[in-house]
């Protein structure tokens, strides 16, 4: 059966695409939040009469295969930059493809991304071995490589991670923040990646907590000042002359 690319512009296609597009996801060597279809949804809810969105999507029948969600940003000049989705927050953004798919669908969908709706790609978020790496013409683009979040390779277990990546001064303030966090209301820890195959992302909060350095407020405490305010107070509680407002004599 033959591929057919499909360009989705309007956010209710892209609604209906719910069913098989977290399946595309899940399927990834290196799956995102950032790329469920919740999370686009909302994204395009939010940003789409600000930035045109749309989706470059593959079908063989009536199965979506394959997918590259985009928007497009306007820059000074009038330059039209095509961004994945998400533009920053887009981090593992990738192009979907389904299991057995071959790299020319996605090299197609890849095609079709700046065709006449952009003036050049600036993709955020890719990683090395995804879709886009191999199906990418890196002739014509380029990979920079920034930074590996959210993922943090532990190698050699956690607490030799721990180690490694934390000096003696750092472990020792988050030990007692923990301690601090266990005497006032306890905490609990969630495993992000069965979240994620599950469909959707779970957080989980300490219960009570609230402020700077996870300290509750006190009932009936006033807001804490900004601080710019703050600084300003001691400024004048000194005698010293607002900031901003000091001439040389």
């Amino acid at each position: 059966m033959s591929v057919r690319l499909v360009t989705i512009d309007d956010p209710d296609d892209f609604g209906a695409l719910a069913p098989g597009w977290d399946e595309l996801v899940r399927a990834a060597s290196r799956p995102s939040p950032f790329l469920l279809h919740g999370w686009l949804r909302a994204w395009w809810a939010v940003y789409g009469e600000r930035s045109p969105m749309r989706v470059e999507a593959a079908f063989r029948g009536a199965e979506l295969v394959g997918a590259l969600p985009l928007e497009v940003e306007r820059r000074p000049a009038g330059l039209r930059v095509v961004r994945l989705m998400g533009r920053q927050h887009s981090a593992l953004g990738d192009l979907l493809l389904a299991p057995g798919e071959p790299d020319e669908t996605g090299d197609r969908l890849l095609a079709r991304a700046a065709d006449g709706h952009g003036d050049f790609l600036d993709l955020f978020g890719p990683y090395r071995g995804g879709v886009l790496d191999r199906v990418a013409d890196h002739g014509r683009l380029r990979f920079l490589e920034r930074v590996e979040a959210p993922v943090l390779h532990v190698d050699g277990g956690w607490e030799e991670t721990w180690s490694a990546r934390t000096s003696p001064k750092r472990r020792n303030l988050l030990r007692r923040r923990r301690r601090q966090l266990d005497e006032r209301a306890g905490q609990r820890v969630l495993e992000a990646h069965p979240a994620i195959v599950d469909g959707g992302l779970r957080f989980s909060r300490t219960p009570g907590c609230a402020g700077r350095a996870g300290r509750p407020p006190r009932p009936g405490a006033p807001p804490r000042p900004s601080r710019a305010r703050a600084r300003a107070r001691r400024r004048s509680a000194r005698g010293a002359a607002p900031a901003g407002r000091r001439r040389r004599l």
